[in-house]
């Protein structure tokens, strides 16, 4: 037989034909039924271990009232929300650490005179900190801004450096 998880104390019965069945009280369905009507049916059996299809079946007659279901699934976009936030923002800080490394070898191809590798991985930086500056949450339009930066100074004499050494 299969092992059954005890939550709230139920009072587990046995079937021989099938698998252990647990029976629970009237106050863990109410409980279970409100934390589902607050939260979804996914998070009230998270929290209290019963299978979210016994608590959806036991809120199918108490359902008559639409604005607890609306609740719910707002409670759940928020949620999503809240872990696309997260997400996002570590894939932010990804496309900046694979952007550094990047830079490293861009100078790696511009030592080596590989003219190809050297635009390749141009094109792949300029990506990279592009989907971090979305990801982040920044512009990404194209900004005008007059003087040079330390990077376009870098990729400037990298490639001044690539053409000496391919043209002689």
């Amino acid at each position: 037989m299969l092992p059954v998880k005890h939550v709230l104390d139920p009072t587990p019965t046995t079937n021989t034909r099938y698998t252990d069945l647990v029976r629970y009280t009237d106050t863990q369905k109410q409980e279970a039924v409100q934390l589902a009507d607050k939260h979804g049916p996914a998070e009230a059996s998270r929290q209290t271990g019963i299978p979210r299809r016994t608590i959806s079946s036991w809120r199918k007659p108490a359902q008559a009232d639409t604005q607890k279901t609306t609740e719910a699934r707002a409670a759940a976009a928020e949620r999503i929300t809240l872990h696309w936030g997260d997400y996002r923002s570590q894939e932010a800080t990804s496309a900046g650490s694979a952007a550094t490394r990047l830079r490293r070898q861009i100078v790696e191809a511009s030592n080596a005179g590989n003219a190809n590798l050297l635009r390749a991985r141009t094109i792949a930086y300029g990506v990279l900190i592009d989907k971090a500056e979305l990801l982040s949450g920044q512009a990404t339009e194209r900004i005008e801004v007059w003087g040079e930066s330390e990077v376009d100074r870098e990729l400037r004499q990298a490639m001044n450096e690539l053409e000496q050494r391919i043209h002689g």
